[in-house]
């Protein structure tokens, strides 16, 4: 992958390579983040991965699925991983085959939520002096942290036990030493 350095952080100049980018923010962890009660495939072709204690789609999910032949039988491997577990099916345009959409739909699942990536490179970016009207704060302490949940909770529509399991794990992950983000 083709990248450039702008003040010691990789940025990308392809839009396949900013695609990739926007569809990674789904699957890319730190390496040495190893969560209790997450099992997941990942290989090059299909990311999935559930939560034991959760029944939220947005932890339960597809996230990357690139299939080429035997569709119908993948599909059936990817059920089989969840059970009866509730999960999502993130399609993104890397998503293969193109129509997975209507191979999805053909076993009763509905699309629920759009989402569109907006990105810009790097050397077109233009400030516009945009003043936000709220503040915007880093977790600092677990009472930040409850609230980031508490919030994430109603968004998502999480149960009392799925909160819970988001909670630990977002406490896990801010103690992780390799750390490369945090919650807002």
């Amino acid at each position: 992958m083709a990248w450039i350095k702008h003040k010691g952080r990789k940025m990308f100049e392809r839009k396949d390579q900013i695609i990739e980018a926007i569809e990674a923010h789904q699957w890319d962890y730190e390496e040495d983040l190893i969560i209790e009660g997450v099992k997941q495939v990942f290989n090059k072709n299909l990311i999935m991965r559930k939560v034991k204690d959760s029944n939220s789609i947005y932890a339960n999910k597809v996230i990357k699925s690139k299939f080429e032949n035997d569709i119908d039988k993948q599909i059936e491997e990817v059920y089989g991983f969840f059970k009866n577990k509730p999960f999502s099916w993130w399609i993104g345009p890397n998503s293969r085959p193109d129509n997975l959409k209507e191979f999805l739909e053909k076993r009763n699942m509905k699309v629920i939520d759009e989402y569109i990536g907006l990105a810009i490179f790097i050397k077109n970016w233009k400030d516009t002096g945009f003043k936000c009207p709220f503040t915007i704060t880093e977790i600092r302490d677990n009472n930040d942290l409850k609230e980031h949940v508490r919030v994430s909770a109603q968004v998502w529509g999480l149960n009392a036990k799925s909160e819970e399991t988001a909670f630990n794990q977002r406490q896990q992950y801010l103690k992780l030493p390799s750390k490369r983000g945090n919650f807002l």
